[in-house]
């Protein structure tokens, strides 16, 4: 998928899902709201989550404390909806939690899932496979 593709995408998934925008200035303001001073100023690590319904595709959605700032659906590669979830961020965040198929692969900055994000989804494939394995040995 071409990067144009996949910015009128997060475009539309922006739009449909009221923009990341208002979503980091609601977190601005609970931080500012918290009784410590510590949370203040810190930057926003966000979690990306992708999943694969049935039929093959990725869908994503990226969330702060549970909450869902955008997603989108059926892009045909983890490292497509990588890109496609970093792009939309706001520059409050400064990195992100990577989990594929409910389990979490690691945690990074932003510029290093743009510059190696086809090296983190191979790594997400490999760490999800292993944890299941796993699982599915103890049951």
């Amino acid at each position: 998928m071409s990067l144009h593709a996949l910015k009128a995408r997060r475009d539309h998934a922006l739009d449909r899902n009221h923009g990341i925008g208002d979503a980091v200035e609601l977190r601005r303001r609970a931080l500012h709201q918290r009784p410590s001073s510590l949370f203040q100023n810190l930057p926003m690590i966000v979690r990306i989550e992708i999943d694969t319904p049935p039929g093959g595709l990725f869908d994503y959605r990226v969330t702060d404390e549970g909450q869902t700032l955008y997603a989108d659906a059926e892009l045909p590669s983890l490292a497509d909806a990588l890109v496609a979830a970093v792009e939309g961020l706001a520059p409050e965040v400064a990195g992100a939690e990577v989990w594929f198929r409910g389990v979490v692969s690691g945690t990074y900055p932003l510029h290093v899932i743009g510059a190696n994000h086809a090296q983190i989804a191979t790594h997400a494939i490999n760490t999800t496979a292993a944890i299941l394995e796993v699982l599915s040995v103890s049951d």
